[in-house]
């Protein structure tokens, strides 16, 4: 398995992304449940521009490995880059569901909101980051946009933040 990874790696590197896709399939084929070739094997998908696939692996990995972080952001990141941002939020809630105490979770969530316009609830996941992390200064900036959008300031008083 370590094998076929770091031969993915390498095709990855020489553009040679349908060969590192089938030597990632071959590797899930043998070991279905490998989380780390199977999360490859969705960014190589992503750049073989093959998001329906892409997203069919991150689904997968996140039902197998529910308590891993990486399998809902890099779903979400790829439904974002797509402009699902209601479709990458329900799948940030289930994270931050998983791991109420991580605040990059929060994070996210609050930003696929911010962008799919749903602002109150933008302001709230963002709250939370900022509880979670109070030194985080882009969550914070993060929050003073989200309670711009909604309302909750005005713009001067967001630039002040």
């Amino acid at each position: 398995a370590k094998a076929q990874r770091a031969l993915a790696r390498v095709l990855v590197d020489m553009g040679r992304f349908d060969q590192a896709a089938a030597t990632l399939e071959e590797l899930i084929e043998k070991i279905p449940t490998h989380y780390a070739g199977r999360l490859e094997l969705a960014v190589v998908y992503q750049q073989l521009e093959r998001p329906d696939a892409a997203e069919h692996q991150y689904r997968i990995a996140i039902q197998q490995a529910p308590d891993q972080l990486k399998g809902y952001t890099q779903l979400a990141a790829l439904l974002g880059s797509h402009s699902k941002w209601l479709e990458a939020a329900e799948v940030l809630s289930q994270a931050v569901e998983r791991f109420p105490q991580e605040p990059d979770a929060w994070f996210n969530l609050g930003t696929a909101y911010l962008f799919a316009g749903r602002y109150q609830e933008s302001v709230a996941a963002l709250q939370r980051a900022v509880e979670l992390n109070p030194n985080d200064q882009v969550a914070v900036d993060q929050l003073a946009r989200a309670m711009e959008a909604s309302g909750e300031l005005s713009e001067p008083e967001a630039t002040r933040q």
